[in-house]
């Protein structure tokens, strides 16, 4: 699978509960829309192509269990007080995968 996800919502978007494109050729930004899936519980865009920022829409998903963005070649990006605000808005959530000059020195 190559290409990017669409920019405009989907019309099954609402009832997405899952959503795996990892390890495909997928690029582009990660779209805004994701963000209003009420229901998903997984979301999968590691090992692709994506880059940009990462939207704070992401934590709207209050379903959300899992998101993996890792192995994105370090090309998304994301404020450190918005990946303390994702991580607040989505306590019961395995994050993997935002980047790491966020964790501060290592």
């Amino acid at each position: 699978m190559s290409g990017t996800l669409p920019a405009d919502k989907p019309t099954m978007a609402g009832t997405l509960r899952f959503l795996d494109v990892s390890s495909t050729a997928l690029a582009g930004s990660v779209p805004r829309w994701l963000g209003e899936c009420a229901r998903l519980t997984e979301l999968r865009l590691d090992h692709c192509g994506f880059s940009g920022a990462i939207p704070m829409a992401l934590g709207d998903c209050g379903s959300l269990k899992l998101l993996r963005l890792d192995g994105n070649g370090g090309k998304l990006t994301m404020s450190p007080s918005d990946k303390k605000e994702l991580s607040r808005r989505l306590p019961a959530t395995d994050i993997r995968g935002l980047p790491w000059s966020l964790f501060g020195s290592m």
